[in-house]
């Protein structure tokens, strides 16, 4: 360029590609029994709300988060028939970190939670214990044990915009989004 300044090309965008897989989710076995280890952790240590724990771990929101045999938690992602499309495990040892997704998993329907006020916003976060995290603050802030449930919230497991675009598509509706992240 003119006085000795560098000039660059803009490089033409990335193709948007969607992985496919035939690999069929493999979730966990469960924990036969209560999931204490999980509870335990996502509420003492993680500092979770336990009600809020409670929903997810039954039939309120269709048991999408449990613990496996291992007690490790896992968190469960649905499409919009409530079939489980995503899981990733989190281990509940403090002293030994363990992430992971389950073989099969498709990160487009990662662990999300519908809101049933605020249809046109939704919280982005980067892991499913953050978005949780954002729901008990939710409740303290607001004074409202059912506050959490106000919100669209979804979980990105990581940094990956898959499941932000997917989770767009299939609710036109969003037009603000709040990114939570790290």
């Amino acid at each position: 360029g003119e006085n000795g300044e560098k000039t660059f090309k803009v490089a033409p965008p990335a193709p948007t590609v969607v992985e496919k897989t035939s690999a069929q989710l493999q979730l966990p076995e469960k924990f036969k029994g209560r999931y204490s280890r999980a509870f335990d952790y996502l509420n003492i240590t993680r500092g979770i709300d336990r009600r809020i724990l409670q929903d997810f771990m039954s039939s309120t929101y269709k048991n999408t988060i449990f613990q496996d045999t291992r007690n490790n938690v896992v968190f469960v992602g649905l499409d919009k028939d409530d079939n489980a499309r995503f899981a990733c495990i989190r281990g509940t040892l403090s002293n030994v970190q363990f992430r992971g997704d389950c073989t099969g998993s498709d990160k487009r329907y990662a662990f999300n939670i519908p809101g049933n006020e605020a249809k046109d916003k939704v919280y982005v976060f980067e892991s499913p214990i953050d978005l949780l995290s954002h729901c008990t603050i939710a409740n303290i802030v607001m004074k409202d044990n059912l506050a959490f449930k106000k919100h669209n919230r979804i979980s990105l497991s990581g940094v990956s915009d898959v499941a932000l675009e997917h989770y767009l598509n299939e609710n036109p509706q969003i037009k603000k989004i709040v990114f939570c992240l790290d």
